[in-house]
């Protein structure tokens, strides 16, 4: 990005009136006079609390290491996502090193595993991050970062149910974590894209003639899930409602289980040291209850789902015909 470019972005974000203030209570404690050039990398309409109130805190140091090191944007959504992918694999090698009672190996895979889902989670907005401070964004690294995504969204539900399996040495799990996949897929949604994206594709949709109400609704979602993060603190009751529905959305899945992972491994290395039956007292319970009744919540949504998103579908052809 060139110097002029870098700072009329800078001088942008600082002059905008709603805007300022939510800077100043997001990242004050994170600037000073040289971090005033990473003011770009700040997404002031960003739609997710989880990133707000965490990731946002930890972002500016690894985005001022991504530059030193040279590294691109799509270089660290690869990076990202190479994390996520690993931690597939991972969190089943722990639970096979549990049942063979590899218990501080077990722990210190499942911590891994962990850290690669909470640092997959950081990375993804760090490239985001360094995007916006090289001026590079474009349709082909979203596309890249979207890849990701869509890879460990079936993979992270599906990699969780088959450790379970492993652990309690029941298929149970594998036919749950196959039910829990269609929930976490979100294929309603992916569908009514693909709806639109052939009827633009073929000329049959002309999104220019939309109102930009329904225009937006459409093409960006449906749900307040999209509304400003600043606008959802508006109080503690209200905040902890988003944290849940970012949850139950994906945004907040693998911060949710790595924190819930790291609790398990703390109750177990108790049990290993002062009960004589080891941490099999506590085999990954708070885990497992956790998936359970999050996974069957999203379950018990999918046709509520898919009505949303036909709804969705329907706004369009409403709106052509008013």
């Amino acid at each position: 990005m060139e110097e002029e470019t870098k700072e009329n972005v800078v001088e942008a974000v600082i002059d905008a009136p709603n805007d300022t203030d939510n800077l100043t209570s997001i990242e004050e404690p994170l600037l000073n006079d040289e971090d005033e050039e990473f003011l770009s990398t700040i997404k002031v309409d960003e739609c997710a609390l989880i990133t707000t109130l965490i990731a946002r805190r930890l972002v500016m140091p690894l985005v001022k290491l991504a530059v030193k090191l040279g590294l691109s944007a799509n270089v660290v959504t690869i990076l990202g996502g190479m994390s996520w992918v690993i931690s597939l694999f991972t969190i089943v090698a722990s639970a096979q090193l549990f049942v063979t009672q590899h218990h501080i190996w077990s722990g210190l895979l499942l911590l891994y595993t962990a850290f690669l889902w909470v640092w997959g989670y950081l990375l993804d907005v760090v490239d985001g991050s360094l995007s916006r401070y090289y001026g590079t964004s474009s349709r082909r690294g979203f596309y890249l970062d979207y890849v990701f995504h869509l890879l460990f969204k079936p993979g992270f539900v599906v990699s969780i149910g088959i450790a379970l399996s492993v652990l309690n040495q029941s298929d149970v799990w594998l036919y749950f974590a196959i039910l829990a996949l269609a929930s976490n897929w979100t294929s309603a949604e992916s569908s009514s894209e693909h709806v639109l994206c052939q009827e633009v594709g073929k000329g049959r949709l002309d999104v220019s003639t939309l109102s930009e109400e329904i225009r937006y609704k459409v093409f960006v979602g449906t749900t307040d899930i999209q509304t400003k993060a600043e606008e959802k603190k508006a109080n503690f009751f209200k905040m902890c409602y988003t944290l849940l529905k970012e949850i139950l959305n994906y945004y907040g899945q693998s911060v949710f289980f790595a924190v819930t992972a790291v609790i398990d491994i703390l109750i177990m290395a108790f049990c290993y040291m002062f009960n004589d039956k080891g941490p099999f007292v506590w085999n990954w319970k708070l885990l497992t209850w956790s998936y359970l009744i999050l996974f069957t919540v999203l379950i018990i949504r999918i046709p509520f789902r898919i009505y949303r998103e036909y709804a969705r579908i329907s706004l369009v052809d409403k709106d052509k015909t008013e």
